[in-house]
């Protein structure tokens, strides 16, 4: 699957009871779509400074590394009010080429041990 809307107003974030760090957890799956292996799609969807450079250009685009590149602009949203310590991964899941972009996976336990 694919969510194809990730911005912050669609991360509900939460803290554990066990030990208070923070897990954010995605809704709003209004535009989100199963996926082929392929993973590719093409069409418009998502919101407007949000969306992977070649889901604005109208062009056919890997759902997955769209999403990442939707969770980088988070991730530069909330650098705004928690200093710098995100830069790197920010930077390599805004690549405007999504073939240079990081896995879903990696950006997720990258993110998760800044949180630790």
């Amino acid at each position: 699957f694919a969510h194809l809307d990730v911005k912050p107003h669609n991360i509900l974030v939460s803290l554990s009871e066990k030990d208070a760090s923070p897990h954010g957890k995605l809704c709003d799956f209004g535009t989100a779509t199963r996926i082929g292996a392929s993973r590719m799609l093409c069409g418009q969807m998502g919101t407007p400074g949000y969306k992977a450079p070649e889901m604005e250009a109208g062009l056919e685009f890997d759902a997955t590394l769209a999403d990442v590149w939707s969770l980088g602009k988070v991730v530069e949203f909330a650098e705004q009010f928690g200093g710098s310590a995100f830069t790197d991964i920010r930077v390599a899941m805004l690549a405007a080429d999504a073939k240079h972009r990081p896995r879903m996976t990696d950006c997720m336990s990258t993110l998760e041990g800044f949180c630790r």
